[in-house]
């Protein structure tokens, strides 16, 4: 009864407290960046926008989306954009800002209100995907860009964005997406189920690399939903994170060392995973040296498959 109460008051604040959550799908942009300073939109239907943005024809093209109270802003997409233009300064880095339906600027109070938010924002993440799914069809229309040739990188409900543009891809358009990493996605009212339409699951992109850091908290707790699924440190609590996670917003440091470790790996390109099974994949102190291991990050091989552990350190 307490559980059914607390429901039907998020819901109520749904309605009274969150005006400023948008529910209009129109409303997401999609930003090219030439340089970590330049940005131009790029607006669905309008193939002057893709001009003036210089978008390169027929070209491996990278979107990156963030979570719940995220915009185009947020550390996650800035840092993740910088990285990829300056490592693969001859493709296409588009940041999906969806920041009007996922919560950025909401005025949140108190853990109810977070919950009532979130609720929210959670009936977006379809209409978003599907939004963006369109705006691929609309870039493979007017700039040739193949739906093989794009890498989504998301966090958190980003994640499950990315796959579920993924599902409409294939859904819609019968093609299929090249790749899509899933940072730590979302785990509230993900765990345990598999609602295709709004998840991130192997078979929404040719390949899936799913990295887990917060485990059962802030993260997905399921196992096996990707091609590889790679678990840092035991895939629950980070280093450097403790005291952070337990004073301030429960689990968001090690949520965020997602992110942060696969940028980090990408620049490094010396991030060695080994194979694990079972429990084995949750350990936070196993020792990742093998011969059969695989490097993480943006340059992971695509033929991976299995479960991998590593064991890193605190990040910067």
């Amino acid at each position: 009864m307490i559980r059914a109460s607390f429901f039907l008051l998020g819901c109520l604040l749904v309605k009274v407290g969150h005006a400023a959550i948008s529910s209009n799908p129109a409303e997401t942009k999609y930003f090219a960046y030439t340089n970590p300073t330049t940005r131009n939109e790029l607006i669905l239907g309008d193939a002057g926008s893709l001009t003036a943005a210089t978008i390169r024809t027929a070209t491996k093209t990278f979107l990156i989306i963030d979570g719940f109270l995220s915009d185009s802003t947020s550390p996650m997409s800035q840092t993740t954009k910088d990285e990829l233009l300056r490592s693969n300064p001859n493709t296409n880095v588009i940041v999906v800002d969806w920041g009007k339906l996922s919560g950025s600027g909401a005025t949140i109070g108190n853990q109810l209100e977070t919950y009532a938010a979130y609720l929210k924002v959670l009936e977006n993440v379809g209409p978003v995907s599907q939004r963006t799914a369109d705006f691929l069809n609309f870039l493979k229309t007017e700039k040739g860009i193949d739906y093989s040739q794009v890498h989504i990188i998301g966090h958190s409900l980003g994640a499950h964005i990315a796959g579920a543009t993924g599902y409409w891809v294939t859904s819609k358009y019968s093609s299929i997406i090249g790749r899509a990493t899933g940072l730590d996605p979302a785990g509230p009212l993900f765990s345990g189920q598999n609602n295709v339409d709004k998840r991130l699951h192997k078979g929404d992109a040719t390949f899936v690399d799913i990295y887990h850091t917060n485990r059962g908290t802030l993260g997905d707790s399921a196992h096996q939903t990707g091609d590889i699924n790679v678990y840092v440190n035991g895939g629950g609590s980070q280093p450097g994170c403790e005291e952070a996670d337990s004073s301030g917003f429960a689990g968001y440091c090690s949520h965020s060392y997602s992110w942060q470790l696969w940028n980090s790996c990408s620049i490094s390109n010396n991030c060695n995973a080994c194979p694990c099974a079972g429990y084995d994949c949750q350990c936070a102190t196993c020792s990742p040296t093998c011969s059969n291991g695989i490097n993480l990050g943006l340059n992971t091989p695509t033929s991976a498959r299995g479960a991998y552990y590593v064991s890193n350190g605190p990040l910067a």
